[in-house]
């Protein structure tokens, strides 16, 4: 991105609302691994269920095709991927150049939401697995 930046001049909106939607999109992947991790007993099992839960996931949440090709019926389980609510925040950002604290509000509390659910679920099967 910043070499974008400085040979193309592009433009992905406010600093601080990317830094806070990459970290909060960081934080809920790594939660999520961390879930994935404590569920599966091998690591092939962690690629397969890697590999489809993200595949998955990302097509639903509008990374593979755009959500507006999708019928009412996929929109709204699209709404339920973390992958949506990141994507809606970076085309706030990058597409709409919204520098509003606004935009990005439901998308950052959604990821958050996101990131404590899988973070604590994880923990506790954690916990319980010793």
């Amino acid at each position: 991105m910043i070499l974008q930046r400085l040979i193309f001049g592009t433009e992905f909106g406010s600093g601080w609302g990317l830094v806070a939607l990459s970290s909060l999109l960081i934080l809920c992947a790594v939660s999520l691994g961390m879930l994935m991790a404590v569920t599966v007993k091998t690591f092939q099992q962690q690629q397969a269920v890697s590999a489809i839960v993200l595949n998955v996931t990302s097509m639903l949440g509008g990374l593979f095709f755009p959500v507006e090709m999708f019928s009412p019926a996929l929109t709204k389980i699209a709404v339920l991927t973390p992958q949506f609510w990141a994507r809606q925040g970076f085309v706030n950002l990058v597409l709409r150049g919204s520098n509003s604290w606004a935009a990005l509000q439901k998308p950052l509390l959604i990821l958050a939401a996101y990131s404590a659910i899988f973070f604590i679920i994880g923990w506790q099967r954690l916990r319980t697995s010793k």
